[in-house]
């Protein structure tokens, strides 16, 4: 009678949290002669990029039109020499990456009012921070949050045009994704 061991398997998961689109890094290491070592996921809605596979390493852009933090399962399975043991199920949350929608309610101002510059994201508890860019007005300053209400001053003789480049960022279990910057 020939008795074969039990595989044994050592799952790593390098980057259990990422911003949409990034790659798992999930290692799976074997020191079992014959060992095979795979992969099943399951469709999640809103995402792409995961499916079943075979190897050492799970190594897939996930992509997320999700506005919330989303988890895509892999349940990995090893045999050798016709032996198994209980899968390992490995989490992975793919972050949405935010992007920003600009509305400037008053895009033409005298000197000394104030601007009214809204700035919203689909994605809950996104973070707006904003540079100026352009315009040599006093009160034209770098700041964050979901509005942009300064009072601006002219002091020179001709229109100036003030630009804002604004950049979003989410951030969940410690990963901050940060979206495209926009004026």
């Amino acid at each position: 009678v020939v008795v074969s061991p039990n595989p044994v398997l050592t799952v790593t998961n390098n980057a259990p949290t990422i911003c949409s689109p990034a790659s798992t890094n999930i290692t799976m290491v074997s020191p079992t002669s014959g060992a095979v070592i795979t992969w099943t996921t399951a469709a999640v809605a809103g995402v792409t990029g995961n499916v079943d596979g075979t190897g050492t390493s799970i190594a897939q852009t996930l992509t997320s039109t999700n506005t919330t933090p989303t988890t895509v399962s892999y349940v990995i399975s090893i045999t050798a020499n016709g032996c198994t043991i209980p899968t390992q199920t490995v989490n992975v949350v793919v972050n949405p990456t935010p992007q920003v929608t600009i509305t400037n309610n008053d895009d033409s101002l005298c000197s000394g009012e104030t601007s009214n510059i809204a700035l919203s994201s689909t994605v809950a508890g996104t973070v707006f921070n904003w540079v100026v860019t352009a315009g040599g007005t006093t009160g034209a300053l770098n700041g964050n949050g979901a509005s942009i209400a300064q009072v601006l001053t002219n002091n020179t003789n001709a229109p100036i045009t003030v630009t804002y480049a604004v950049t979003p960022s989410f951030t969940n279990a410690g990963v901050t994704c940060t979206g495209t910057t926009q004026n």
